[in-house]
Formats: C-alpha cells, structure tokens, sequence
C-alpha cells in the first residue's frame, strides 16, 4: 500500500509525470516558476527526499545533477487513492459512492453519458445494466428510477408508484 503524500509532494510529482516520469531538478524548478510557485531550493530537495522515502521517485545521478524517476505511475496513483478514499469514506462500497454522485448531481450530463458509454463497453452484466439504467434514468430533469434499478444503488430517490 502506498504511503499518503502532501499535496506539496503531488504537486511535485504531478510535474515529473507530465515530462514523462522523469524530471531533471532545474525542469522541477522551471515548472514551479511557470506556476508561480516560490519554493526554496531546500524546500524543494526535501519534498523530493521525502518522496525517495516513501518510494515514489528514485534518483539517478547524472554527472553532477539529479534526475528524479517515477516509482508509481500517475494511474497507479489515482487508483491508490481512490481505493483509500473509497474504503475510508464508503467503507468500500462502490455503490453508495455511485449513489451520491448521482444525487448530489455531481455528474453532469456529459459525464454521465461518458461513464455509460464506458460501461457500455464493459459488456452487459447485472451490476452494469442497473447502473446504466440509473444513469440514464437520472440523466432527464427531475427523473427517478424504478424500485428494481433503486434497489442496487442504496440511497438513490424512489419514484412513487400510482397507486401510492
């Protein structure tokens, strides 16, 4: 499992990942300049020590200066934290992140349609049809699903029957 690392670390690595996994220190500095950020040299060396600790980066010498390597790949990052926030926040249950961020539209429509064409070329199973469903269903003003599609996405707003 991958250690945490500080937004100031990210920001770090984030630049060696865009240059390609590999980063020469004076190209980290160029970059942060570029971002106006003012970080002291020895601010910088010390995030990029701390990141050699936790095995995000190694460091090749190239006559007298560094070149710092990405260990741990920028998906390979997303995916630890994803993983970590999941099980902190959802306990690992996928479906109730789902499930928020369909109710709390913090989807829009363009990102909804994105992630059902995803799915779509996932094949067609069970879980991927409900959630399917539910995205188009929600994807209309106003909409809810059926009680069958609800079911599967714990949390998600029923819609009422008839004869209710």
């Amino acid at each position: 499992m991958l250690q945490q690392i500080s937004e100031s670390e990210l920001t770090l690595m984030k630049i060696i990942w865009k240059n390609g996994g590999t980063a020469l220190y004076s190209h980290i500095t160029d970059e942060l300049e570029k971002e106006s950020s003012l970080w002291k040299k020895n601010t910088v060396l010390t995030l990029l020590s701390r990141l050699i600790e936790k095995k995000y980066l190694k460091i090749r010498k190239i006559g007298r200066r560094n070149e710092y390597i990405a260990l741990i790949t920028e998906p390979e990052y997303q995916t630890a934290q994803t993983r970590s926030f999941l099980n902190r926040v959802y306990s690992g249950n996928v479906k109730n992140l789902v499930s928020t961020l369909l109710r709390q539209d913090i989807l829009s429509e363009d990102e909804m349609a994105e992630v059902e064409r995803y799915w779509a070329g996932l094949g067609e199973s069970a879980e991927t049809d409900a959630a399917s469903a539910c995205i188009s269903a929600l994807s209309s003003p106003g909409a809810t699903i059926d009680e069958t599609s609800a079911d599967k996405l714990p949390g998600v707003q029923k819609k009422e029957s008839a004869n209710d």
